[in-house]
Order: structure tokens, then C-alpha cells, then sequence
């Protein structure tokens, strides 16, 4: 015969009892391991104790570093901090983080534990690439010619970093 793990005693066959966590509860005994509540077939398990929704997730939740509030369904996990899927955003713009089309997100990049989508990332970071003037944000090819006696930093892309007497592509 179970035991029920809310009071220790057996629970009978003609008595009223909830399978759960593992166990066998008489239905009075099967409540919230935090709060006492009484609880019906919506509960969650923890450690092989049953919660209700509200202790569950006040208790054991993880928090948005968006928007703050408990993740109760798919969370995204990056950079040790946790996201709803949608306020996985750039921290500058506020827009949406890219996805492809099999759902993962693309073109972000990271700053000091902050998110950024490529465009801004490249506005804030990046530099301009010295043979197209367009944002380098990737992928940098960096020279340190020296002009004039002075040593000077240029960035490239890789396919603009090119001989200047052959313009091959280096």
C-alpha cells in the first residue's frame, strides 16, 4: 500500500487519493510544498515536491534581462543571462535580434555583456574599412602602416585589404 508523503499514512483504496511527483497523495494532502494551498491536476514539480504555478516559478523561476519578468516557457540562454525568445533584443535600437530561417538567431554580437544587431554594433564598435568607407564589423583585416614616421591603424575587409601597386586581393 502507498504512503502518502503529506501525512505518512496509508492511502487506501476507497480513499480519494492524486498520483503525482512519484507518489500516491490523499487528495486533502496534495498541496503547494511553499504556500499550503490545496492544489488540483495543474501543479509543478520540484525535487519531488509539487507546487503551485505562482510558488513554482516565484521560487525556482528564471528571470528576463530584458523585460525582468519569470520565463515560464522557451528561454534563450546566452552570454550567462536568460531572454524570452522575443526580448532578445539590441540594446541600443531596441529592435529584434535577426533570425534565419530555421528560428536561430543571427548578426548580433556582444559588447560588455550587452547585445547588439550588426548595424548598430558596427555604429557603436566597429570602424570604417580605408579602401570602401563602409563599417567594418567582422572579420577585420587590421595594417599598421607607417606614414610619415607615425604608425597608423586601418581596418579592412578582407576582400577590400588588396597591394596597392596590384590591387590583388591579399
Amino acid at each position: 500500500r502507498p504512503v502518502c508523503p503529506g501525512c505518512s499514512e496509508f492511502v487506501l483504496p476507497d480513499e480519494s487519493s492524486v498520483n503525482a511527483c512519484g507518489s500516491v497523495w490523499h487528495q486533502e494532502h496534495f498541496r503547494c510544498a511553499a504556500t499550503g494551498v490545496q492544489l488540483d491536476s495543474d501543479y509543478h514539480e520540484h525535487e519531488g515536491m509539487p507546487y503551485s504555478e505562482k510558488a513554482y516559478f516565484d521560487l525556482f523561476g528564471i528571470s528576463c534581462s530584458t523585460c525582468g519578468e519569470v520565463i515560464k516557457s522557451d528561454a534563450l540562454s546566452v552570454l550567462g543571462q536568460n531572454w524570452h525568445p522575443e526580448c532578445f533584443i539590441c540594446q541600443s535600437s531596441g529592435l529584434p535580434i535577426s533570425q534565419d530561417a530555421e528560428g536561430n538567431f543571427v548578426d548580433w554580437f556582444e559588447e560588455a555583456h550587452m547585445v547588439y544587431n550588426k548595424h548598430e554594433f558596427g555604429k557603436l564598435f566597429g570602424s570604417r574599412c580605408h579602401y570602401c568607407e563602409e563599417l567594418v564589423v567582422e572579420d577585420i583585416r587590421v595594417t599598421t602602416p607607417e606614414i610619415n614616421g607615425v604608425v597608423v591603424e586601418r581596418s579592412y575587409h578582407p576582400e577590400c585589404l588588396r597591394c596597392i601597386e596590384s590591387g590583388v586581393v591579399l
